[in-house]
């Protein structure tokens, strides 16, 4: 239960740095097009802002996203599988993806390494923060599918549900 709490907590505060980042956008799109066509007198630095926040929004809401398994599936085929076929593809989409996420932690990790030493032409953020989002979400991603692993050998529900039935495909 301890590690189902702590999940939550983490849960909670991604969501909150999505939605504070969501709002932040919001802001400033709204400024950008308010002086832009109201007032005549455009800001420059507000799609470059806005452009950052969309970058994590995109990325942190892909790991809530799975969490919550609110991601695409297929279940027309799987529906038509006896269940020991469904766990079968189950777990072979589990490997798949924490393969595919793994190659993303360790290249992402590369690249946003990388770009530290470049910045962004107004603001002069780090790109390599910006492209940090990459790594750090699929390591997120990666953690759970591994929780998910572990939970299907055990014979239970993924991790990432609390109230899932183990047909993700």
């Amino acid at each position: 239960m301890r590690g189902a709490g702590m999940r939550a907590y983490l849960d909670l505060a991604i969501e909150a740095m999505g939605a504070a980042l969501m709002a932040t956008m919001c802001v400033i799109v709204f400024l950008g097009v308010f002086f832009r066509y109201v007032l005549g007198d455009p800001l420059t630095w507000t799609e470059e802002i806005a452009r950052l926040c969309l970058v994590w929004i995109t990325f942190l809401g892909t790991y809530l996203a799975y969490r919550r398994s609110l991601h695409i599936s297929i279940d027309v085929v799987r529906k038509r599988l006896s269940r020991s076929a469904q766990r079968i593809i189950h777990l072979i989409v589990l490997v798949l993806v924490g393969m595919f996420m793994t190659m993303l932690v360790i290249q992402g990790a590369h690249y946003s390494q990388a770009f530290l030493g470049s910045a962004t032409p107004l603001l002069g953020v780090p790109l390599g923060l910006v492209y940090a989002a990459l790594p750090i979400c699929a390591a997120l991603l990666l953690i759970t599918i591994l929780a998910d692993f572990i939970n299907f050998l055990r014979g239970r529900s993924p991790a990432h549900t609390d109230d899932a039935k183990g047909d993700v495909i």
